[in-house]
């Protein structure tokens, strides 16, 4: 159970280092007044 869950867990944190990754390459091609830089 523990070990199953765990391959879980770390699914979870592939995917969402996944989508973080998207955001940051979306914020790098976005326009520079959407980072408030």
């Amino acid at each position: 159970m523990e070990a199953s869950t765990g391959k879980k867990a770390i699914q979870l944190i592939d995917e969402l280092n996944q989508i973080d990754m998207m955001l940051v390459d979306i914020n790098i091609s976005a326009p520079q007044w959407q980072s408030g830089y």
